[in-house]
């Protein structure tokens, strides 16, 4: 990649580049984001299942994820016991804890909500800046965030490309990848998966790529799966 023009990314991007070309990027300036304070009008919460979190002294995501554990927990007590409506309040409230960590751990960072009516929008890239006359507007959610939300999937993208370099130093590859998953071949699996456990951030034990379901066979074991993949949009298949 070459350009005229500086541009702009993250610190993980730059560590992603070295580890699959071997270049280092001609770096002209570092900006750095630090947080300074606690805001004073935070206070403790009640989310499903009269849960509570303060968010003064909880970390949210550690905390939802550790309330979502001990629910699936639940699940299995009440199922050994035979109770299915105890089973199936604690699934309700799993699911619900699930969509909440996911919305927001990502999703109301960058959360931009379309109005009717036209009007002249700035556009920012990585040429000048310059104005754009749109039949809709977006403006932003109450919690957009450009930053939170660039730093999540730059981690996001450093973490696929780790394990792309753990494949090529074994001579594989991946099937495809989405923003946080990687089809890669079952040898590899179980250094992947103990490389990244390091990482794990909960007071419990959890697989930070965690292995679906599909993958294994009746008996419990990896099996070879088989990759179609086409890509309407470039009219390009690969088997």
């Amino acid at each position: 990649l070459t350009a005229d023009k500086a541009l702009t990314y993250t610190l993980a991007d730059v560590i992603s580049s070295k580890l699959l070309t071997g270049k280092i990027p001609n770096i002209l300036k570092a900006i750095r984001f630090v947080p300074v304070a606690i805001q004073d009008e935070l206070h403790s919460l009640k989310i499903v299942g009269d849960h509570v979190i303060d968010p003064k002294k909880d970390d949210f995501f550690i905390a939802l994820a550790t309330y979502r554990q001990f629910c699936k927990e639940q699940i299995k007590a009440a199922v050994r016991k035979g109770d299915a409506d105890e089973a199936e309040r604690y699934e309700s409230i799993q699911n619900a804890v699930k969509i909440i960590l996911n919305s927001t751990s990502y999703g109301i960072f960058v959360q931009e909500n379309v109005h009717a009516g036209e009007g002249d929008v700035m556009v920012f890239s990585s040429n000048d800046p310059f104005e754009s006359h749109q039949s809709v507007i977006e403006k932003p959610g109450p919690f957009f965030n450009p930053i939170i939300g660039t730093m999540v999937t730059s981690a996001a993208r450093l973490v696929l490309a780790i394990t792309e370099s753990l494949l090529l130093r074994r001579g594989a590859v991946y099937a495809f990848c989405d923003t946080d998953s990687m089809a890669v071949p079952p040898d590899n699996v179980e250094e992947i998966q103990s490389f990244f456990q390091g990482l794990n951030p909960y007071p419990f034990q959890a697989e930070l790529f965690k292995v679906e379901k599909y993958n294994f066979d009746e008996q419990g074991n990896l099996v070879d799966l088989k990759f179609l993949g086409i890509s309407a949009k470039r009219y390009v298949l690969y088997y």
